[in-house]
């Protein structure tokens, strides 16, 4: 038999055994509970912050589309513009035949080879 310090036999048996073993699995089953609110709760924020960055994100490239659109358009006038400045440099130099007067020859000349080479540049705006 065994004994406490003061000899006296110690009082141990199934019940007690098992009534030490419910109180250790109520115990763990509580701070499991404790733990799997926790891990809950951080899962909610996670999800609303996600939710939250989604809606902003989706916001930006709302944005970014409207800009894009605009910038096309803003493109579309520009080349519209280069098209027509094009066309009317092309009917100038096309109807060209010499200088005014042969002493402006080199600045007619200048201008006529500056036109040429801005239709050149431009090929590809017709």
């Amino acid at each position: 038999m065994i004994t406490d310090p003061d000899g006296k036999p110690y009082a141990h048996n199934a019940e007690q055994s098992e009534a030490a073993k419910r109180g250790r699995m109520i115990e763990n089953a509580r701070a499991h509970h404790a733990q799997l609110k926790d891990a809950n709760a951080r899962a909610e924020r996670a999800e609303a912050e996600l939710t939250a960055a989604k809606e902003r994100l989706r916001s930006e490239a709302m944005d970014d589309y409207a800009s894009i659109k605009n910038l096309q358009r803003e493109l579309a006038t520009e080349r519209e513009k280069v098209r027509v400045l094009r066309s009317a440099l092309e009917n100038l130099c096309d109807e060209q035949n010499g200088p005014p007067l042969e002493v402006n020859r080199g600045q007619w000349q200048l201008a006529m080879d500056e036109s040429r080479l801005a239709l050149v540049v431009t090929e590809g705006a017709k």
